[in-house]
């Protein structure tokens, strides 16, 4: 299944929950950066509890990701994005493969996406992320990559706040959010190679048949409440960020 595809299947199964239920857009960045606190916890706590929630964690982020994407009337398209600041020649700064950026990086180099690349699934892309990523990601150690991840999602959240005092026009603001976005995927796909996680089976294997909290295609979940810097669902006994 492609990024585009993937994105779409959670369209379909969310949608509608998320139309109804979620307050916009700052409300969608906001969930998904409590599901990054949700992988970091996890992370930190994985001695005691086990590779489950952790599992469960990598895959509610990368939900929420496409939460955000699909707010925009038709989805952002980070499958196009992915491919315009990742291409397979490397790094979008230095243009390296395997990423050889120094401390101080030039702007992004974006490229007309590839058609290849256009199709590649999560798994592709994790794998390609790793090549040009996961050595210089592995030296800076889990705590970091769980930092910069964290500030990429923070970083979506700039753009929507800064929206009502800005002069760009629609296309620059779903441009810029679809990159932090992409950003954010660029961050969650090698921290999970770090631990040795197939990101995509996570996701599938978590979301491939129905909601797991009400067994339903599409979710027949209701509202959201937050308690403790977690998500619960109205209506439910589930107590995670997770989707």
């Amino acid at each position: 299944m492609t990024i585009t595809e993937l994105q779409t299947y959670f369209q379909q199964l969310y949608g509608q929950r998320n139309a109804a239920f979620i307050n916009g857009l700052r409300e969608r960045i906001i969930f998904l950066i409590l599901a990054v606190g949700d992988l970091q916890n996890a992370i930190r706590k994985i001695d005691q509890h086990g590779h489950l929630p952790l599992r469960h964690a990598f895959a509610s982020v990368v939900g929420w990701t496409f939460c955000v994407a699909n707010h925009f009337p038709g989805g952002l398209s980070l499958s196009k994005w992915l491919a315009s600041k990742y291409p397979t020649s490397g790094c979008a700064y230095c243009g390296s493969l395997p990423c050889a950026c120094g401390g101080r990086r030039p702007p992004a180099q974006l490229v007309d996406p590839s058609v290849e690349q256009l199709g590649w699934s999560l798994r592709e892309w994790q794998e390609h992320l790793w090549r040009c990523y996961g050595e210089r990601n592995r030296r800076n150690g889990i705590e970091n990559n769980l930092n910069r991840l964290f500030r990429e999602a923070c970083e979506v959240l700039e753009i929507c706040e800064g929206i009502s005092d800005s002069n760009a026009s629609a296309e620059e603001v779903e441009r810029e959010t679809a990159l932090e976005l992409c950003d954010v995927l660029a961050w969650i796909c090698p921290l999970a190679s770090m631990f040795s996680l197939d990101l995509e089976h996570l996701v599938f294997d978590r979301y491939g048949q129905f909601c797991p909290t009400c067994s339903q295609v599409p979710c027949s979940c209701g509202r959201f409440v937050i308690e403790q810097g977690h998500l619960r669902r109205i209506g439910t006994n589930t107590n995670t960020a997770a989707k």
